[in-house]
């Protein structure tokens, strides 16, 4: 028999997963409808409807940028030339570790 933080273990790796599932339907560009999502896994709902009531308070707090035109101009990256005292010349590689030529 399974003890209990086992049980509670295998309940939060199946919530985990349902929520990625429900994050990889959301790319296309519009995500599946919450309450039918909800009702598709019932031993999942007071969890969901937790997660989605978190979610919604994310979402109006920190409005993704290009939603906000106020963040739009503020997120474009701009190519550095200076650190601190040295100028950027060029970027040697690329990869797990990038490395800078300065002069």
């Amino acid at each position: 028999m399974l003890d209990s933080s086992q049980n509670q273990n295998e309940h939060e790796q199946q919530l985990d997963a349902i929520i990625a599932r429900y994050y990889l339907a959301t790319e296309p560009g519009q995500p599946p409808n919450q309450s039918g999502f909800v009702a598709q896994h019932p031993e999942f709902v007071q969890e969901l409807r937790d997660f989605f009531r978190d979610l919604g308070h994310l979402e109006r707090d920190f409005p993704p940028a290009e939603k906000d035109p106020a963040l739009c101009d503020t997120m474009e990256m701009k190519p550095v030339r200076y650190f601190g005292q040295y100028e950027i010349l060029g970027e040697v590689g690329s990869g797990g570790m990038n490395h800078f030529l300065f002069n």
